[in-house]
């Protein structure tokens, strides 16, 4: 199982795309933009990943579907949470107690917390600086 995601280099100006291992959470791959075609080729040279993990970016579905339509594709967490808090209110409690704690904040367990995202971005941070900008 593979996860996707873009990132910013530059804010609002330059993005990248990070590509991990979701069993280990270890990057597989960081590509240097987040175009459709660079990730259409990337996925086409690792035929071996059956299910990609993905937001809700319709450019990435399309790469995913373009690249091998049999690759299943899953919402990641934060984006099943914030559908199930914010666009379903209607169902049942249940779900809200399973993504929240009684403190209404994320339940750790659930959702990664904040420190998780601070040690992912660090890791970037220090890859960045030997990438070469645009021509």
């Amino acid at each position: 199982m593979a996860g996707i995601d873009e990132f910013a280099l530059l804010r609002g100006q330059r993005y990248a795309t990070i590509i991990i291992d979701a069993d280990t959470g270890q990057s597989v791959e960081v590509l240097p933009d987040h175009k459709r075609a660079t990730v259409t080729t990337w996925l086409r040279e690792h035929p071996g990943i059956r299910l990609m993990c993905r937001d809700g970016s319709g450019g990435f579905a399309r790469a995913t579907t373009d690249a091998n339509p049999g690759i299943v594709q899953v919402g990641d967490r934060w984006q099943c949470a914030m559908r199930r808090l914010f666009v379903s209110p209607t169902q049942s409690g249940r779900i809200r107690k399973e993504i929240l704690g009684s403190d209404g904040l994320p339940n750790p367990e659930t959702v990664r917390g904040p420190q998780h995202a601070r040690k992912v971005t660090a890791g970037l941070r220090h890859w960045r600086r030997g990438v070469v900008g645009p021509a």
